[in-house]
């Protein structure tokens, strides 16, 4: 059964540990953002905290401007340690950055470069063979 004291003790600390989440703070890029061609953003350093940083398994730098400009959905995850009371914080942000060569229907697709046409002619099938392989049963009606 617990105290008085240590059930107060018990709600103050989970305050706590609520009210400390969810402050890191990131500029230039929200959760479920979608940008054109492009987006930078910065990770703020604040003093007495160890930070470590990843945009999709990638690790990045803090307090530095990164920008991002190929086309793709992303993950950008930041966990930060006090230093002095050893509590762990973290951050998910996810947004898509699109082309708008492609315009705003296929968010995330890189652009589609087409192979070049290489000519042909009828000469380059002289002699060739073109091998059929069929089901032994074939559906009755079709040629």
């Amino acid at each position: 059964m617990f105290h008085r004291k240590s059930l107060w003790a018990c709600a103050l600390s989970l305050a706590l540990a609520l009210s400390a989440t969810g402050q890191i703070t990131i500029n230039g890029v929200a959760d479920k953002q979608t940008a054109a061609d492009s987006i930078t953003f910065t990770i703020v350093a604040q003093a007495g905290y160890t930070y470590a940083a990843f945009l999709n398994t990638n690790p990045l730098p803090v307090g530095i401007a990164v920008t991002v400009n190929r086309p793709d959905f992303y993950q950008l995850y930041v966990i930060r340690t006090n230093d002095t009371t050893s509590a762990v914080e973290y951050l998910l942000r996810r947004f898509i950055v699109f082309t708008t060569v492609r315009g705003a229907t296929e968010l995330g697709l890189p652009p589609h470069t087409p192979w070049p046409v290489i000519q042909s002619s009828a000469a380059e099938f002289e002699g060739a063979g073109l091998r059929l392989l069929v089901p032994q049963d074939f559906p009755a009606g079709y040629e």
